[in-house]
């Protein structure tokens, strides 16, 4: 019986590794076919035109003090910069409140 199973097992890997060697070497051996490769305008549909990028222009960052009232600790900072930096202050530790209170 314990013949029979491993006589079972030896073949099951024999033709594993048959199977891997052979997928092995068909990958190698067979290059890309570039020739079944059809472009847009052999398929008859239009090929979309690059559009240059719209120019953009500097803008000056309104400060925190200039956009929101009642703001008396981070003038100066960026508006785009207030809410990170209440994050950071949020995941360092800092009561919520505390930072409400320098805020106002």
């Amino acid at each position: 019986m314990k013949l029979n199973i491993l006589r079972l097992l030896i073949g099951t890997l024999a033709c594993a590794v048959a199977v891997l060697v052979i997928a092995t070497a068909r990958a190698q051996k067979s290059p890309v076919n570039l020739e079944l490769a059809a472009s847009l305008p052999s398929l008859r549909m239009a090929v979309p035109q690059q559009t240059p990028a719209a120019p953009t222009t500097p803008t000056v960052a309104e400060t925190v003090d200039q956009a929101r009232k009642n703001i008396k600790v981070l003038t100066g900072l960026p508006d785009s910069q207030l809410i990170p930096v209440m994050n950071s202050l949020l995941l360092k530790g800092v009561n919520r409140n505390s930072i409400s209170k320098c805020l106002r």
